[in-house]
């Protein structure tokens, strides 16, 4: 921006600085009159231009306010872990399971931790046993990308129609924090991929190598807060369900 109020010459910028002057000094005028009658309250007359120069220093204080949140909110996650998911491997085994194995890593900054608290996989109505060491960290992978990869894995029951030949989508989540700050940046990582099978044996991943990578920290985060308010609701509605059923 500066570059190009430069090549329209010293004139222009001189009068885009004279505009937003103007614009500060009518603003602050127009608050003046608020801020006069706050210090009348305290018994504190003010004169116009004491009046003038008071509120500039509030309208000032709000735009640096205003920044300030602008900044929180557009880079309060920069430091987060970030969980990326690779090498999706499923089959269908002979008791007509289905085995789910791909690999986890951390590639947030270098001196990002993640900290996990629990995932679930599922494929239509039919949920699959995950077991994750919840409080388990994960270092971020730019230190060392092979030390601090990790094998999800996840099961479903035996005998649930997965030996049938066809396309079965497949989903898993994790929630994950960041563990310099777990009170407040939870995250939430999901992905859905689709699986071509002709029968038992492994099947054909339809879907890119690296998942979930589209995803911000943000939208991973508001994820998160989705979730809980869904596992609060859920919670709520079978508390009900239990007092309403007590005889």
């Amino acid at each position: 921006m500066i570059r190009v109020l430069l090549a329209g010459g010293i004139g222009s910028v001189a009068r885009v600085l004279v505009a937003v002057l103007s614009l500060g000094l009518t603003v602050a005028f127009a608050l003046g009159s608020g801020v006069d009658e706050t210090f009348l309250l305290l018994g504190v007359p003010l004169t116009s231009a004491q009046r003038v120069l008071v509120a500039a220093f509030v309208f000032g204080g709000a735009l640096f306010w205003d920044n300030a949140a602008l900044r929180r909110m557009l880079y309060e996650h920069n430091t987060s872990p970030r969980l990326t998911w690779s090498d999706p491997k499923v089959e269908i085994r002979a008791n007509g399971s289905l085995h789910l194995e791909v690999f986890c890593e951390n590639t947030g900054p270098t001196e990002s931790v993640a900290i996990l608290r629990g995932g679930s996989a599922w494929s239509g109505t039919h949920q699959f046993a995950m077991p994750v060491l919840a409080g388990s960290p994960i270092l971020s992978s730019k230190i060392n990308q092979t030390a601090h990869r990790w094998l999800v894995i996840a099961d479903s029951p035996a005998n649930v129609g997965f030996s049938n030949p066809g396309t079965h989508p497949i989903t898993w989540m994790m929630v994950y924090f960041d563990n310099a700050r777990p009170n407040t940046h939870g995250y939430l990582t999901q992905e859905t991929i689709e699986v071509a099978f002709s029968g038992v044996g492994a099947g054909i991943v339809q879907h890119p190598a690296f998942l979930d990578m589209t995803s911000t920290n943000a939208d991973r985060h508001h994820r998160y807060l989705k979730y809980q308010r869904e596992m609060r609701g859920a919670m709520a509605r079978a508390a009900k369900t239990a007092i309403e059923s007590t005889p």
